[in-house]
């Protein structure tokens, strides 16, 4: 399973607001660093990878500016080479979102007691930089976040987000 998550936050101290969801087979809480952020749980979605392997995509949208989501592949385990390929996919999400090549940075981090890694990118089009964060929740679950503009939010998602498959 591969958990995507995704969300855009602007510079702001955290409330200490810790928010719980639950959605397909994944609970966890999250403090987005806001009062009360209004959390909108999506149905679903099965889809296929060009090579083959089948996922189901669950999102978790945001109203005050961002979203996560988790992608849990149908087979056992991922790839061997799924470890490279989600510091791959957060640098694509950013390209996708219209960041600038050269101003991409990438790091390894912890995400929810796993490894992952956090990336960020500049978007000349709307004129703000966006993060993205990739990490693994389970050998076959992957987790996305993205946040707009909002490193301190980010940050927050990123110290806080606990999540688990059951």
């Amino acid at each position: 399973m591969v958990i995507s998550i995704c969300y855009v936050s602007l510079p702001v101290m955290a409330i200490g607001n810790p928010v719980a969801f639950q959605t397909g087979p994944f609970n966890g809480t999250v403090d987005f660093g806001l009062p009360c952020p209004n959390l909108e749980i999506l149905p679903p979605e099965n889809s296929e990878m060009i090579s083959g392997l089948n996922y189901t995509t669950y999102i978790i949208n945001s109203h005050e500016g961002g979203f996560f989501f988790f992608n849990r592949f149908n087979e056992t385990d991922v790839p061997q080479n799924f470890a490279y390929l989600i510091g791959m996919a957060a640098v694509s999400d950013l390209l996708d979102h219209g960041a600038e090549k050269d101003s991409i940075l990438v790091f390894n981090r912890s995400v929810s007691g796993r490894s992952g890694v956090v990336a960020s990118g500049y978007v000349p089009h709307e004129d703000m930089v966006l993060y993205q964060a990739t990490f693994f929740v389970s050998n076959n679950t992957v987790g996305h976040i993205t946040v707009w503009e909002n490193e301190t939010m980010m940050s927050s998602i990123l110290r806080s987000l606990k999540v688990s498959e059951s």
